[in-house]
């Protein structure tokens, strides 16, 4: 008998929607005995609403758990911005998770995929996407060498536009996360969505330098290495 866990999201957009389905969707994370059941889905349209409504995840999540995702962007440290959006104790069934430094740098760390998704060669694509300081402006300019006209129409902004990003850019990105119905244990995608974002009581920054304790590079050596994706799992 399969038994159904419930579960909320919220996310600062589709793509972030996304990524978390196809995480919760993950051979790690399913079994079968069990399965994730996603109830709401809350859009915030950026970090904003989420920040806003952390207090009321918290609480709310003592009947029922809420998996949070939003990017670290341009702040110091993932541990530090967790303290500062909730100073109080958090529940045990609010995971509240943060990409360092945005959800595109999971996408990145899948080199050989994303590399064939955007039509250029695979050294093309960073090797250590986590140290990028500004993933979606990466993901973008690698775009503009792609050889798919359709796809660069869709990805990069147009000219003379403000934006910074192409009108149906997270539509095409999400084309990417979704087909693979059954992703392996070891995709960079799902590995990726392992990032470091608490470390307890470990200092994550000194003498000004950020310290992640565990990055998608490591959770890829470990996998690597032979450990079991049980204790892998338990990083997320």
């Amino acid at each position: 008998m399969t038994v159904e866990i419930p579960i909320n999201l919220a996310y600062e957009d589709d793509l972030c929607l996304e990524v978390l389905l196809r995480l919760l969707q993950s051979p790690p994370l399913l079994s079968s005995e069990k399965r994730f059941c996603v109830g709401k889905k809350l859009s915030g349209r950026g970090y904003g609403y989420l920040k806003r409504n952390i207090f009321g995840f918290n609480d709310a999540s003592k009947g029922m758990p809420y998996l949070i995702l939003t990017d670290l962007d341009t702040r110091e440290c993932a541990p530090l911005m967790i303290r500062e959006w909730l100073p109080v104790a958090r529940n045990h069934n609010l995971i509240f998770r943060i990409a360092v430094r945005e959800v595109e740098s999971w996408l990145l760390a899948d080199r050989f995929g994303f590399a064939k998704f955007l039509g250029i060669a695979r050294d093309k694509l960073p090797k250590n996407p986590d140290d990028l300081s500004d993933p979606k402006a990466h993901l973008i300019n690698l775009a503009r060498i792609s050889r798919k006209r359709d796809l660069r129409e869709d990805i990069l902004p147009r000219i003379r536009s403000t934006a910074k990003q192409g009108p149906a850019y997270n539509e095409r990105l999400v084309s990417f996360v979704i087909p693979i119905p059954d992703p392996h244990p070891k995709s960079p995608i799902i590995m990726g969505s392992k990032l470091s974002l608490e470390c307890g009581t470990t200092a994550c920054v000194t003498k000004n330098t950020l310290q992640r304790p565990t990055t998608t590079a490591k959770l890829m050596s470990l996998a690597r290495q032979g450990m079991p994706w049980s204790e892998i799992i338990a990083l997320f």
